[in-house]
């Protein structure tokens, strides 16, 4: 399995430190550069942007700051998603989004 955490803050790059310590490849990536290099620097692989990652995995993680950008990301790497990709999202987000995307997913003949 291919895992990618989009989002490389407290707990994104926490998950992505665990995986990669327990020999499990993540992929991740950050709006904020800063944060990417320091997971680069422990061996982790880091996406060009959040489209590339998506397209390169089979699990993906959201670990994003809100609910904006969980809408954001979510509309621009959709189309990037292979069919049977779980999207994951441990967002600190508000349920009624997660609700939204769910819904959406379900009107786009996705499984939810």
């Amino acid at each position: 399995m291919k895992v990618g955490i989009l989002g490389s803050g407290n707990m994104g790059g926490g998950m992505a430190r665990h995986l990669h310590a327990n020999g499990v490849p993540a992929n991740c990536h950050d709006v904020e550069a800063a944060r990417t290099g320091a997971l680069a620097t422990l061996g982790i692989r880091i996406a060009g942007s959040a489209r590339a990652l998506a397209r390169a995995v089979n699990l993906l993680i959201l670990s994003l700051p809100d609910a904006a950008a969980v809408r954001q990301v979510t509309s621009g790497i959709g189309p990037a998603l292979r069919p049977g990709t779980i999207l994951v999202d441990a967002s600190t987000s508000d349920p009624t989004v997660k609700r939204e995307l769910i819904r959406q997913a379900v009107l786009n003949g996705e499984s939810a």
